[in-house]
């Protein structure tokens, strides 16, 4: 990669560095699983094609970069959570993040923070919105969420080896499957991949 190349795949070199560079760290965090048992390591399961029922939940709109993103989602899932308990009720389901637009490289992120809530839960402060469901290809990782983005790195290289249609219309869900709080181990930690099909 530091050799000289063509002038007209110049541009290759950076796309190529990442994906290089994601498939390593990808290979190495695996690897260091296989020899300590006990370290914190991601299991990708390619589930494949299911269909999603829609989801209507409460959402906190978020619009920047991954640290702010982190943070936003640190303080807003409890804060949905919190107000439908407030109201009386309990979450109708998983909480979730939707992501309508990503700049991988700038990192940068348009996305919707959710957690789904019954019709009679009034909206307060924040937004309801249904998310439609239909086909999509599930990846499931097991793991921290530090994993998150070799994750998805995984899960789009599969979609792609696969030459299955993403359908740009919908938003790529990532659904939180458990509560992080109430596992022994962070490896336990199950988040879904989402990435809707046409």
């Amino acid at each position: 990669m530091k050799r000289s190349m063509p002038f007209l795949f110049r541009p290759m070199i950076p796309s190529m560095t990442r994906m290089i560079g994601s498939d390593y760290a990808l290979g190495l965090a695996r690897l260091k699983g296989c020899l300590e048992p006990a370290a914190e390591r991601p299991v990708i399961t390619f589930d494949g094609d299911t269909d999603l029922a829609p989801i209507t939940a409460l959402t906190i709109p978020f619009n920047g970069g991954m640290e702010q993103m982190v943070k936003a989602m640190e303080e807003g899932f409890p804060r949905l959570a919190g107000y439908i308990g407030e109201q009386g009720s309990e979450p109708s389901g998983m909480p979730f993040t939707a992501y309508h637009k990503v700049d991988i490289r700038k990192m940068l992120f348009d996305c919707d923070i959710g957690v789904p809530a019954a019709p009679d839960v009034p909206d307060g402060s924040f937004t309801r919105k249904r998310f439609a469901g239909g086909k999509h290809f599930k990846v499931t990782l097991q793991g921290k969420y530090d994993f998150l983005e070799l994750a998805w790195y995984a899960a789009m290289c599969h979609v792609k080896m696969l030459k299955l249609k993403i359908d740009k219309q919908r938003p790529m869900l990532e659904v939180y499957e458990n509560d992080p709080t109430t596992v022994s181990d962070t490896n336990d930690i199950r988040t879904g991949i989402f990435v809707p099909l046409r």
